[in-house]
């Protein structure tokens, strides 16, 4: 598993970027922050393994990570829309309306119900 990566941005999508970690390049969907090409970088990344592919999430802090692994443990919230919710609002900002009962700030996310 794949924990943690500290490289350069290579490559750089609207929600992905290719991090270059000794002569690798790595695919990592980027939750909630922003880089850019020739930045370096270091993430928290959430290692996804499934029968037909792999996926790396990363994140800028350790928290973000482990906020992200809660809310994935959700019925019914995978790891894409976790993603989204965290790239809609900023780890202290999700955590603050969740305890608010900010239901219109979730229900406002497309994909939340």
């Amino acid at each position: 598993m794949i924990g943690y990566l500290e490289g350069e941005v290579v490559v750089r999508r609207a929600d992905w970027l290719i991090l270059k970690v000794n002569s690798v390049g790595y695919k990592v969907f980027s939750v909630g922050f922003d880089a850019q090409i020739g930045q370096k970088l270091v993430v928290y990344t959430f290692d996804l393994v499934r029968e037909d592919r792999r996926e790396l999430y990363g994140f800028a802090s350790l928290e973000a990570l482990e906020l992200f692994e809660t809310m994935i443990e959700v019925n019914g919230v995978g790891p894409k829309l976790a993603a989204k919710i965290l790239s809609n609002a900023g780890h202290d900002s999700v955590i603050e309306r969740i305890l608010a009962g900010d239901v219109d700030f979730l229900t406002g996310i497309p994909g939340v119900g």
